[in-house]
């Protein structure tokens, strides 16, 4: 496999024979339908193969609206393999209010799980868009390249640096979810962050926006696969030097000990079989006032009469 940039420092991709046979399926697919475009695989899937890692997912770029390759695949897809059955396509549309600002569709094929999404302008253009440079390069799968327009993925995949394509602030403010991504894949990967990245993550604006624009439960799932990843504790590490704890997490009361006040602190209050005994002493001291009480009633009851 070719590879198109200055810095050949990782140079080499493995395909399975699976991803082989499904790549060429797919070239075959769109030229039989007179489709004369280049397609691309963007994102995490490339990143990986490039480190040697195993990889599933596919971010397949293409030059048609995604509605198009829905109907397509609905309808062309299936008939080549000559079943009933029909494919599940989810189109996830483009929420800018929530920083989403793409459309894709989602849908699992000859059991790769794939999500289209349409090129934004010329590759290079695109390339400028997505949120990290080890995550803005291409295989084309049309021309069988590795694609790295902004000549820095390589690079920065080779000395383990999280880089922005543009200015981190920029980067960031196109959808501030993308600061928990760079952190939980410098995480997962052991890489570290440049200065750019630290100091757009401590932007007080971009941390509002974080609160403010993106759903919970995408804030929820970076956080779960943080924690699951090979070095979480490097992850939490990275969110308490950039001040994002507050941000992420809702701040409950802390109350602060020191060894001199647990010197003066009855600790059997802390203890659950002291406050078993508490409570059952407790128990016994009413026990034993309803007794006296009942025995006084009795007396009174018995001297009026």
């Amino acid at each position: 496999i070719k590879i198109m940039s200055v810095n050949n420092n990782i140079n080499k991709i493995n395909l399975t024979c699976d991803e082989i046979q499904f790549f060429s399926k797919l070239n075959n697919f769109f030229a039989n339908n007179n489709l004369k475009i280049d397609l691309r695989i963007a994102g995490g899937w490339i990143r990986d193969k490039l480190l040697g890692l195993p990889s599933h997912d596919l971010d397949i770029v293409i030059e048609i609206p995604i509605q198009n390759v829905s109907n397509l695949i609905k309808n062309k897809w299936i008939k080549d393999k000559k079943t009933k059955t029909s494919h599940n396509i989810g189109i996830v549309q483009a929420r800018p209010d929530q920083c989403k600002n793409v459309e894709t569709a989602a849908l699992v094929l000859d059991g790769f799980s794939v999500d289209f999404v349409c090129l934004r302008g010329s590759p290079l253009e695109d390339a400028i868009l997505r949120d990290l440079t080890i995550n803005a390069m291409f295989y084309n799968i049309t021309t069988n390249e590795v694609e790295d327009f902004l000549n820095q993925g390589l690079s920065d995949l080779h000395n383990k640096l999280i880089r922005t394509p543009k200015s981190a602030f920029d980067t960031f403010k196109d959808d501030p979810l993308r600061i928990l991504r760079a952190i939980r894949i410098a995480a997962t990967l052991d890489f570290e962050l440049v200065d750019d990245v630290k100091q757009a993550a401590k932007n007080e604006e971009l941390q509002t926006l974080i609160k403010e624009k993106i759903a919970r439960e995408r804030v929820g799932k970076e956080i779960e696969k943080l924690l699951i990843c090979p070095n979480p504790l490097k992850g939490f590490l990275m969110l308490a030097e950039l001040n994002l704890f507050g941000i992420l997490f809702v701040p409950q009361p802390l109350k602060i000990f020191t060894i001199e006040s647990l010197s003066r602190m009855d600790l059997r209050a802390f203890n659950p079989h002291n406050q078993q005994s508490s409570n059952k002493n407790q128990n016994n001291n009413n026990l034993n006032q309803n007794i006296e009480n009942s025995n006084s009633n009795s007396n009174s009851n018995s001297n009026s009469n």
